[in-house]
């Protein structure tokens, strides 16, 4: 059986100086600590690089401006442990996140994917990590909801493999038609009850940047998988 301790956190991030610093911290702050922390830097034009290696024992894959999913598709490439966890740049976890999901696959070999709820958190003046994040939420409930989303999943990086290269023709949804293909919901996964993702809802997220496109964007993936399943 496969060592369920070792595990790589993968990020990719493009001028992701505004939060990529709190994103850090709730990787690093884990009960269970990833023995390894890849971030792919998209060509960030602004501090971006300078901020990440303030962290000791960040590894940065420096790319020219490719998109998020060949951004993702690089630090992939690097995963050399057993399993794998991706968090975006503006995003946060909770603290014990790592260590709920490590105790789903350590509980069943046959696990591929762990998945857990996640909260959308409107951004704001003091969320400046994960701890006011929850002083917040008890201000301000929010309902968890149990979405595939990339941030709240943990992959044995054998499954992660198994799927392919994340696209890289769109912007919107590139991930989450990654992780919810129907090669992704065949395979085994557990779910948990736990928290597993602070999803930081702000001005600069992709979908409210560009919103025609992303509409677009969003159809274009729904039309294919629905051709697909006829």
């Amino acid at each position: 059986m496969s060592d369920v301790t070792e595990l790589t956190v993968v990020m990719a991030t493009y001028n992701g100086s505004a939060t990529i610093g709190r994103s850090l911290r709730s990787i690093l702050g884990q009960t269970h600590l990833p023995v390894r922390v890849v971030v792919a830097d998209d060509g960030s034009v602004d501090d971006t690089v300078a901020m990440v290696r303030e962290f000791a024992g960040i590894e940065v894959v420096p790319l020219e401006h490719v998109g998020l999913g060949a951004a993702l598709n690089a630090a992939i490439a690097t995963v050399d442990t057993d399993f794998v966890a991706f968090l975006d740049d503006d995003d946060l976890w909770p603290i014990d996140r790592l260590e709920h999901h490590l105790a789903e696959f350590r509980a069943d070999p046959a696990v591929d994917i762990v998945l857990g709820p996640t909260v959308n958190i409107v951004d704001g003046n003091g969320l400046t990590d994960a701890e006011a994040v929850e002083e917040h939420l008890r201000k301000v409930p929010v309902d968890p909801m149990l979405v595939r989303l990339l941030g709240a999943t943990t992959m044995r990086a054998t499954a992660m493999r198994s799927l392919g290269a994340i696209r890289t023709d769109i912007m919107h949804g590139a991930t989450a038609s990654w992780i919810s293909s129907p090669e992704a919901t065949a395979l085994t996964t557990s779910t948990t009850s736990e928290l597993a993702l602070y999803r930081m809802v702000h001005g600069a997220n992709m979908g409210i940047v560009e919103p025609t496109l992303a509409r677009q964007q969003w159809l274009d993936l729904v039309r294919e998988r629905v051709q697909r399943q006829q």
